[in-house]
């Protein structure tokens, strides 16, 4: 039972980054927003096909590939979050000055 809610979190984690960045991108334009959706997108697909039994046969256990894909992931998340904050900083000290 519990192994079944859990299968889809990955995905369900991914569609809110997914979300998140495309929201972004549509208000600031920074392609590095877009670039993290598109890679959220990928994951999210990529596990999708996992968790059908497409790209993994008789129950992936031994998940390494997965040490690549998140490093990957983290750092174009953190550094998407770390350009959003900044703008805000920024753009709020614009606002005080003016």
């Amino acid at each position: 039972m519990i192994e079944n809610v859990l299968s889809g979190l990955p995905i369900l984690i991914s569609l809110i980054f997914i979300v998140f960045f495309a929201v972004l991108y549509a208000n600031y334009r920074v392609v590095l927003y877009i670039v993290n959706s598109l890679l959220w997108t990928i994951y999210a697909v990529y596990e999708a096909m996992i968790y059908s039994g497409v790209l993994c046969f008789g129950g992936c256990t031994n998940r390494v590939d997965l040490l690549a894909i998140y490093s990957i992931l983290l750092v174009a998340t953190l550094g998407g979050i770390t350009v959003f904050v900044h703008s805000l900083q920024k753009h709020k000290k614009n606002e005080k000055n003016k």
